[in-house]
């Protein structure tokens, strides 16, 4: 693997174990890496390779109990070995036999002069910092992060020995995300909780703590990757951040990747190309600006060239409902009927109309609705699935998930969620299966994680109390779900239903 460069230093003070007089006995550990099901990287990037870089490798022995010590433990890496041994010397006494404890393995960089990190207080702790990356997959181990746990076998006699006794196999404890980095220098945005790290003695074992920082960045410098190696792999630290976001800016230009969910150590994170086999790198997309606040589309290279909306009209995150809205009308309402309808003599498209068009009203002039032969493009070109998007637990989602539809384009793979909000209806609401009016829920809505009613700015022709919209249905089937969406559906104009706006901009005039 190769250098990058870091301002750490690296001192090497004598560990904790008594003085010159104690004895010591040799501990040793065998770790494989590309090897079948225990190996480390290759599992975590499918297709990818990593070796064990040349020279020598560090593995850190983390002791708990009284004497709590970070042990470290070396092997010489010759050529491009799957095994290594790592070995080195402990205080006679300091490892019980029958317990159990991590070793640590913190990228291969610590011997080459530019640590990584740096060890300090005899081995008490260790601190080290992610901040620089190349972006190459032969440098990701520069800022790796594994563990695995150890069980000791401990040699009885005078010249009693150690051997580690692995656990399972060394598990990355950081993710990494897949990115085309061409042109990037740094990233930023709440995908990156921090950069710097720790390994510190909690009072029962060494676990590894993040500096949080909301202004970290990660700078990508210049690697020593082969030249087809293509900048495009980043470690990020896992991190509750639901639906988090990556960002880089270019010129007067922001440009955002969404990672959908938790960000969970081990994982990588990357989008499947058209074929649905090949792992592509995730998708980014220019965040715009409204009038009202930052809003982001996505550019599923549909052939208008129609810029899509990531969040609904009134909606903070990818996941929430947003607001509910009749056709043609601009703000909500406590009640949802056909008498309070005000547009059930409007004959005409209202796309872009301020007066009628809910997302022109509020996110400004670049926005507008999507108009019926825009949704059925979107239909078109998208292969769509269930997805069951995780959510914090709230009042509004106390499952702790919402579902709806991932659109996902069949032409460059990027992709939309439009959760499954319901609708509101103010009247009595109908029973589907049994005919039999049911009672009006508080509020008027409806089918929430069941219905997706997505107004288009097209009327119906020859129904002036209707308007046509993208819909969809969910229903559970077992363990799993099952549906429909439809791009050809009509509805009341008077239901309260979603927007997803889209970019008055076409693609061609966007700089990327």
């Amino acid at each position: 693997m190769a250098l990058m460069a870091l301002c750490f230093t690296q001192c090497k003070p004598t560990p904790d174990g008594g003085d010159d007089e104690t004895r010591k006995v040799k501990v040793s550990c065998v770790i494989p890496l590309n090897n079948g099901s225990r190996s480390d990287f290759t599992n975590l990037l499918v297709n990818g390779k990593v070796n064990w870089s040349q020279g020598t490798e560090y593995v850190y022995l983390a002791i708990h109990g009284d004497t709590p010590q970070l042990v470290e433990l070396q092997a010489h890496a010759n050529g491009t070995p799957a095994v290594l041994k790592f070995e080195g010397e402990v205080a006679e006494g300091l490892i019980k036999s029958g317990e159990e404890y991590d070793v640590w393995y913190l990228g291969d960089s610590r011997d080459k002069g530019n640590a990584y990190y740096t060890l300090s207080g005899d081995y008490k702790s260790l601190s080290g910092s992610i901040a620089q990356q190349s972006g190459y997959l032969g440098d990701l181990g520069d800022c790796h992060i594994a563990k695995t746990k150890v069980t000791p076998t401990i040699t009885a006699g005078e010249n009693g020995n150690v051997v580690l006794n692995l656990v399972g196999a060394l598990k990355n404890q950081i993710a990494i995300a897949l990115l085309d980095l061409t042109n990037v220098t740094e990233l930023y945005g709440d995908a990156i909780i921090g950069t710097d790290y720790s390994l510190e003695y909690n009072g029962d074992r060494y676990e590894l703590k993040v500096v949080e920082d909301e202004n970290a960045k990660i700078s990508i410098v210049a690697g020593l990757g082969d030249d087809d190696d293509k900048k495009s792999y980043v470690v990020l630290f896992p991190n509750d951040k639901e639906n988090a976001e990556i960002r880089y800016n270019s010129g007067s230009k922001v440009y955002e990747c969404l990672i959908y969910g938790d960000i969970k150590a081990n994982n990588l994170y990357y989008q499947t190309a058209t074929d649905g086999v090949t792992i592509g790198s995730l998708s980014w997309s220019e965040v715009s600006s409204g009038d009202v606040e930052l809003h982001h589309y996505v550019d599923l290279g549909l052939p208008s060239g129609t810029l899509w909306a990531t969040r609904n009209v009134g909606a903070d995150t990818l996941y929430q409902f947003g607001n509910y809205y009749s056709w043609g009308e601009i703000a909500e309402k406590d009640s949802y009927t056909f008498a309070e309808c005000t547009t059930n003599d409007i004959s005409k498209d209202v796309a872009g109309d301020p007066y009628y068009d809910v997302a022109t009203a509020i996110w400004g002039d670049e926005w507008r609705m999507p108009t019926d032969a825009e949704q059925n493009e979107l239909y078109s070109y998208c292969r769509m699935e269930i997805v069951k998007m995780p959510t914090p637990v709230t009042e509004d989602t106390p499952n702790g998930f919402v579902l709806g539809y991932m659109f996902t384009s069949t032409i460059n793979g990027n992709h939309i969620f439009l959760p499954a909000a319901g609708y509101c209806d103010g009247e009595q609401y109908y029973d589907e299966v049994t005919g039999e009016p049911n009672p009006i829920p508080e509020g008027g809505l409806y089918r929430i994680n069941e219905y997706g009613h997505y107004l288009s700015s097209t009327p119906c022709s020859g129904w002036n109390a209707g308007a046509e919209l993208l819909h969809f249905e969910i229903s559970q089937d077992g363990e799993s779900y099952k549906g429909y969406v439809s791009a050809d559906y009509s509805a009341y104009r008077y239901y309260g239903c979603s927007v997803r706006p889209v970019l008055v901009k076409k693609a061609n005039e966007i700089e990327h």
